[in-house]
């Protein structure tokens, strides 16, 4: 059964942070905070003289508890080149996010998905794109349940109504109750990227695994977020080994990214759009008006 064979990567383990790599005095306030599973970017990025603040093992330790928070508001999305949703036959994966404006329950992603899935179903009318809501099966998404899409933002919003009997196990963050917050370099910003490179098929079952984040604002410009991720080291939850550095952080699209202040609460604040030259840009979440559409 599909059920059975679908899996998001959600059921990991996260290593206790009594392990070695995690026992450093004090951790720079500019760095990663986060350690998750399967996979763990940390940017070791000196903060300046004039900012001496660091995170005590302590701090470090009580982010350990956000990764169930974030993973319940996204999850991935894929495309498949045949109308049957089957593991070999998905072709490529992107992330979204799940937010309630108060209105509207929607799915958010990014307007180059959508654009992407649009090439693609002209030349292919079998194409279809499709999510994962938790509950271990894909479940259609219906071009029909797009309200916006658009490429300055590089978002796209849809409506979830149709197909809220399938979300009990995924939460929408309440955006109505908890608007976006405004953004300064430095802040510092947690997101789960279903990466196509932690993507694994085969016949029997196909498994999306993410790569976790904590990466610090470098730059706003209006609505539009940039964050370094050049200088990172992957960590695997297997014996603390250190990785290969990632070919590609393609998947990431999409990704509801939240603001994570000083006292491990999360807000929602962006969703990454894309990555290149060694930076996350990302669009701001107050572009996402209460019915949906979008706000350039």
């Amino acid at each position: 059964m599909l059920k059975e064979i679908f899996a998001s990567g959600v059921s990991c383990s996260v290593r206790s942070p009594t392990q070695p790599q995690c026992s450093t005095p004090s951790i720079p306030k500019a760095s990663a905070l986060l350690y998750f599973c399967p996979l763990l970017s940390f940017p070791f990025g000196s903060p300046p003289p004039s900012s001496p603040e660091m995170f005590t093992p302590l701090d470090f330790e009580q982010t350990f508890m956000i990764e169930g928070q974030i993973l319940g508001f996204c999850g991935p999305l894929f495309f498949s080149c045949c109308p049957e949703l089957l593991p070999m036959n998905v072709v490529s994966n992107g992330t979204f996010g799940l937010v309630d404006t108060g209105q509207r329950k929607l799915l958010v992603t990014c307007s180059h998905v959508v654009a992407d899935f649009d090439r693609e179903k002209a030349e292919n009318p079998d194409f279809q794109i499709a999510v994962l809501l938790g509950a271990g099966y894909p479940v259609g998404l219906a071009r029909s349940q797009l309200i916006d899409s658009d490429s300055r933002l590089d978002l796209a919003t849809f409506d979830m109504e149709p197909v809220l009997s399938h979300c009990s196990e995924r939460r929408f963050y309440r955006l109505d109750e908890h608007p976006a917050p405004t953004l300064k370099p430095r802040d510092i910003l947690a997101f789960i990227g279903y990466t196509g490179e932690s993507r694994s098929l085969d016949p029997m079952g196909a498994n999306f695994g993410y790569q976790s984040f904590g990466l610090s604002v470098a730059d706003v410009s209006g609505f539009q977020i940039a964050a370094d991720v050049s200088d990172t080291t992957l960590l695997s939850d297997r014996e603390g080994q250190t990785l290969p550095p990632s070919r590609s952080h393609g998947g990431i699209s999409g990704a509801p990214c939240f603001q994570l202040t000083r006292k491990n609460v999360l807000r929602l604040a962006a969703f990454a759009t894309e990555e290149g030259l060694g930076l996350v840009r990302m669009t701001h979440a107050s572009r996402i008006r209460a019915d949906g559409t979008l706000a350039t």
